[in-house]
Parts: C-alpha cells; sequence; structure tokens
C-alpha cells in the first residue's frame, strides 16, 4: 500500500456546480460533483461553474473560489503547496502560517509566492492578472523579474510574459470579496476556538454542521465531537504509526 498522504486539504464548503477530478486525464473525461468534506491531495482538480462557490482548507488557512473558476493542487507535503489557477478568482486566508512554507500560486504567465499570514486575492482572466493584498505580501515573479505587493496594493499584470506591471492602491471589493470576509468572520468567532485548536483535525467539520442554517447541533456538542475525533490522531501520533494534518 502507499503512504498515506503528509499533508491534506479538506473541501469545506461547497455552493453550486462544483466538480472534482482526481488527476490531468488525456481526455479531461473523469470529472465528477465534489462533495462536502472531501479530502484534497496532490494532484487533485477543482472547478467552480455558475454561480458556484467552494472553499478549501489546509489547517486554518482557506483558500476560496468563485464561480468559474478552475485550480489544481499540483503539491502538498510538508514543505511547499503548490497551485495552478488557470482561470478565475481565488480568496486566500492565511493563518498560523509557518514562514518556513510557501503557498505558490502560478498562472499562465506568472507565479505569486506566500508565506506570511494576510489576505489575498488572484484573479486570472487569459493574460491578464491581478494580483490583491489585502493584509501581508506577496512576491510576484514573471518572467526574469520580480517584484512584492504589499498591504492595500493591487498589481495589475498583462501581457503574455506578464511584463505590463502597474502596482495601485487597493479599496475595491465586490460580492466575492464580501463573502470571504464573512466566512473568516464566522471562522474567527466560532465557539470551537475557546476549547480546541482551529488547527486540530476535525474541529471544522464540527464546526460547519454546527454552524449550518437550520442545524440542530450545538457548540458543545461539537466541542465533544472534535475532541473524540482528535484523540485518535493523538495516539497513532504517539505511536509513531500516523501523522495528523497541520
Amino acid at each position: 500500500f502507499a503512504d498515506p498522504p503528509s499533508r491534506v486539504a479538506r473541501l469545506s464548503f461547497i455552493e453550486g456546480d462544483v466538480s472534482f477530478a482526481p488527476t490531468r486525464a488525456p481526455k479531461d473525461d473523469n470529472w465528477a460533483t465534489a462533495k462536502i468534506n472531501w479530502p484534497i491531495t496532490e494532484g487533485n482538480r477543482l472547478y467552480a461553474g455558475d454561480n458556484a462557490r467552494a472553499e478549501l482548507h489546509i489547517g486554518a488557512s482557506a483558500l476560496r473560489l468563485t464561480e468559474n473558476t478552475a485550480l489544481d493542487v499540483s503539491r502538498l507535503d510538508d514543505e511547499r503547496i503548490e497551485t495552478f489557477l488557470d482561470r478565475g478568482s481565488l480568496s486566500l486566508t492565511l493563518r498560523n502560517w509557518d514562514r518556513d512554507d510557501e503557498l505558490i500560486i502560478t498562472t499562465p504567465n506568472l507565479s505569486v509566492t506566500l508565506n506570511s499570514n494576510g489576505r489575498y486575492r488572484i484573479d486570472v482572466d487569459g493574460d491578464n492578472v491581478n494580483v490583491v493584498v489585502r493584509q501581508g505580501e506577496a512576491r510576484v515573479q514573471n518572467g526574469g523579474s520580480r517584484f512584492n505587493v504589499i498591504a492595500s496594493q493591487r498589481a495589475q499584470i498583462e501581457g503574455r510574459d506578464g511584463d505590463d506591471v502597474r502596482i495601485t492602491r487597493d479599496d475595491d471589493e465586490d460580492n466575492f470579496d464580501r463573502w470571504a470576509a464573512e466566512r473568516d468572520s464566522r471562522q474567527n468567532v466560532a465557539t470551537s476556538s475557546r476549547y480546541v485548536a482551529p488547527t486540530t483535525p476535525g474541529v471544522r467539520t464540527a464546526y460547519t454542521a454546527a454552524l449550518m442554517p437550520g442545524s440542530t447541533a450545538y457548540p458543545e456538542k461539537s466541542v465533544q465531537l472534535a475532541r473524540s475525533r482528535m484523540r485518535p490522531a493523538m495516539s497513532a501520533g504517539r505511536s509513531g504509526s500516523a501523522r495528523s494534518l497541520r
């Protein structure tokens, strides 16, 4: 049997038509309907269709897709996360991020590297790319040049080689930004943070159920559920037979 992946993301939110493919296929015919709480590992692909949205959690950090967005997870391990954003918009909130980790988002004409806590957004429309930093700092590499985008800045990059760059102050928000901020706020105030660390495996799943409209779950019961899910991982970690999510 193959070793289990050392790091796994989780599909924590789905709205609308979201598709999943385990790998790239020669005929691109291996897509299926994505399901909530599916694990996402290296090589997996996601596509959010018309009027759709999706959210991935990697530990306490979140990656969010809006409609007509195609994202490939190229690498996902303890040293680095690499994704390919072919088109659409990706919102990222990094929490408790280890500065030795790198999150790299590649587009058809450049790459963006993040390695600090913050809020970011990347839009891809053909050869036109926007890199927005709400909080934190992003490093952009296009061809042979590199530059940084800091908090409250937007970099507009155009051209096949990404050689037309304009950096301006950013203070615009749309519905996707407001939805991502609302998701962040709900998670920030979730009662789970008072009892169990947000990086604990299972705590996001428990509280997703507790916060769903019409749910009959209660925070206290969700905490108990999260702790019950945590115990096997802790026992396995002590025995050296398994590794928990970061």
